[in-house]
């Protein structure tokens, strides 16, 4: 009987969008592994015992014209050492699960098909994401910009938070 019993727990889902996913979309379930370990170093404080326990479950929607059309839905997930002699360690391993999805084409193109589906809801789809992640996106560069500009729109109006990298300075500027 662990006293994890005794605590409650509820359940809290993120949901970010990796827009114009290429490589990361083919990360192995070791680095994803990783990620779900690193942000529980982040988390939890063992120290507040009464610290009501929370599930947080990742899914990460990998969007982008260069997804493969061979990839299917991944769920990943770290275990809980029920072995261990530690309670802190056996109460806490919020991240503990995340799926991620695939989705071949433009983050529009896709939110316009959501809008023609059954779930057609306007502010469901506008609050689906918590955020989205740009690698290198390359939204400024002269033979991509004009394709990027219904995305950015999409993105700018959700309100969302957006985190972008840049292979350079250069690219940085352009791109924002």
């Amino acid at each position: 009987n662990h006293s994890s019993h005794s605590h409650s727990q509820s359940v809290t889902n993120v949901n970010l969008c990796c827009v114009g996913s290429r490589a990361e979309a083919n990360l192995p379930d070791e680095y994803w592994r990783e990620f779900l370990i690193a942000t529980n170093c982040f988390h939890f404080d063992p120290s507040r015992s009464s610290q009501r326990i929370q599930s947080i479950h990742w899914t990460i929607d990998c969007i982008g014209p260069e997804i493969s059309s061979h990839l299917k839905t991944r769920h990943i997930h770290i275990i809980k050492d029920e072995d261990s002699k530690s309670e802190a360690r056996t109460q806490c391993v919020p991240h503990s699960t995340l799926t991620l999805n695939y989705h071949r084409g433009l983050l529009h193109h896709h939110v316009l098909d959501l809008y023609k589906s059954d779930k057609g809801n306007v502010n469901d789809i506008l609050q689906k994401w918590n955020g989205f992640m740009l690698f290198n996106p390359g939204i400024g560069h002269p033979h991509l910009e004009s394709s990027w500009k219904p995305t950015v729109e999409f993105m700018l109006k959700t309100k969302q938070r957006i985190l972008t990298t840049a292979h350079s300075e250069v690219d940085s500027e352009r791109d924002w």
